[in-house]
Parts: structure tokens; C-alpha cells; sequence
């Protein structure tokens, strides 16, 4: 004897699958806790919703779905980028000091080494400094290359700097074709 199919499970007066994802997450306190984290730059959208309990993918549907969060979002992502660059000018500006030492190894009685310090002395943490600036304006020129990356302008010219020039060499005869590109190639067409 077959088995009966079992009916699909009912939820709120609709059967599974036709009721859509349940609003688990209230988007309406979440969208602005998530937007003034992101305006620090501190922290980005997957530790925001790792600590809010909210998966990023359902902040993203959101996004996708709402151009009112969406627009939200990008406002506090560009303020986020302007912390980070005002970051990057206290981080150039302030002198952080910290220790240098200098060690040597030496061969101690037993046969055994061991560094020792030899020198010690306190002074600007410059090249840790200039790499916390780096990694910053090469985030923020990758995340939003319109206000931060590098302009980059490309023109077009002809030989020697000069306007481009169009050539027709749909002809028939394919060494009157090469003797005209040869002409082009040596400034005389």
C-alpha cells in the first residue's frame, strides 16, 4: 500500500514555502545602529553584524531590496572613508615614540649563545607610522576611487604626439594598401 504525501506545513494561514522569510530581524532599530558604526570606519559591515547577530547577507538583501537603506548605507560608508582619511593625517602628524634595541649574539661559557641587548634607545616609530598611513590611503583609494584614488587620464594621440589620423586602406590592390600604411608609419600620410 503507497504511502499518502504529507501536506506541507502551515504557517500563519499560508503553506511553506509561499509565506516568504519570517522578519526575524527589525530592520527599522538595526538600519541605524549599522549606519553609525559604519560612518567611524572602524569597523566594517561583517564585525557590525557579527556583534549586531544579523547575517551580512540579510543586510545586504535589505540594501538590495530598499534604495532608501541602500542610500542610508552609502552615506555612512563615505562618512566611514572621511574618519579614515582624517585618521591617516593624525597618524602622519603625531610622532610615536617607542623603543630600539639593538641586540648582538655572543657565545656564552657553556658554548651556548644568546642575544643580548646592546643598545637602547627611544625614538619616532616612523616606518611603522608611514605603514599604518599607506594601508589606509590604499584601502580608501580602492573602497571609493572617485574621492581618494589616484586621477588617471588617458590620451590618445598619433605618431610623434600629433592627432590621430584615419586611413582608409579598403583597396583592392594590397600593395597600394601597404604602401599607404607606410607612408602613415613615416609621418608623411
Amino acid at each position: 500500500m503507497a504511502a499518502k504525501p504529507k501536506k506541507p506545513a502551515k504557517r500563519n494561514g499560508k503553506p511553506a514555502g509561499l509565506r516568504g522569510a519570517d522578519r526575524k530581524y527589525n530592520r527599522a532599530k538595526l538600519v541605524p545602529k549599522i549606519c553609525v558604526r559604519l560612518a567611524t570606519g572602524k569597523e566594517p559591515m561583517a564585525v557590525i553584524c557579527r556583534d549586531l547577530k544579523v547575517p551580512v547577507r540579510t543586510v545586504n538583501d535589505w540594501r538590495k531590496a530598499e534604495p532608501e537603506i541602500a542610500a542610508q548605507f552609502d552615506e555612512a560608508r563615505d562618512l566611514g572613508y572621511d574618519a579614515i582619511a582624517h585618521d591617516t593625517l593624525l597618524i602622519a602628524d603625531t610622532p610615536q615614540i617607542g623603543v630600539v634595541e639593538k641586540l648582538e649574539l655572543v657565545k656564552a661559557k657553556n658554548g651556548r649563545s644568546k642575544l643580548v641587548v646592546t643598545e637602547r634607545r627611544n625614538e619616532d616609530m616612523l616606518g611603522h607610522r608611514k605603514l599604518q598611513v599607506e594601508t589606509r590611503l590604499k584601502l580608501l583609494a580602492k573602497w571609493d576611487p572617485r574621492r581618494y584614488g589616484e586621477k588617471q587620464q588617458l590620451e590618445h594621440t598619433g605618431l610623434n604626439g600629433g592627432p590621430i589620423t584615419n586611413v582608409n586602406l579598403n583597396t583592392a590592390d594590397p600593395v597600394e594598401a601597404a604602401a599607404i600604411y607606410q607612408k602613415v608609419m613615416a609621418g608623411e600620410g
